[in-house]
């Protein structure tokens, strides 16, 4: 596989795949609904950003694990695609940053640092 196509491939994945996914999942209001529905009223942006978390790993594993297992069967793929770097983590960096930013206002430490948490958990997630 050439540089170019390995490239367009980290590029397609991103635009029709990733950064579709985390613009149309990845908000604050859907995300509050989730996490009502999960742990009751009392929900907060910290269990929304959670509930983010789990829709993350749950899309990954459905649409993007098969791909990187492919890829993972063949040296002379594995070698060069990044999809972590590449295509995944941008687009839901953006997407956490753009649409769900007010979840990290520092306004109750404690809630802030649960926050603070959730969002190291989708960084792991994505190798950040």
């Amino acid at each position: 596989m050439s540089a170019g196509l390995a490239r367009d491939v980290e590029t397609y994945l991103h635009a029709e795949v990733m950064v579709v996914f985390a613009r149309a999942r990845l908000k604050l209001r859907p995300m509050l609904v989730a996490a009502e529905r999960k742990v009751g009223k009392d929900a907060t942006t910290a269990d929304a950003l959670e509930c983010a978390v789990e829709e993350t790993l749950g899309f990954l594993g459905k649409k993007v694990t098969p791909l990187v297992s492919l890829v993972e069967s063949e040296e002379r793929l594995c070698s060069r695609l990044d999809f972590g770097a590449g295509p995944v983590r941008p687009a839901i960096q953006e997407s956490v940053v753009s649409n769900m930013g007010a979840a990290f206002s520092p306004v109750i430490l404690d809630v802030f640092h649960q926050k603070v948490r959730g969002c190291a958990i989708v960084g792991s997630v994505v190798g950040a």
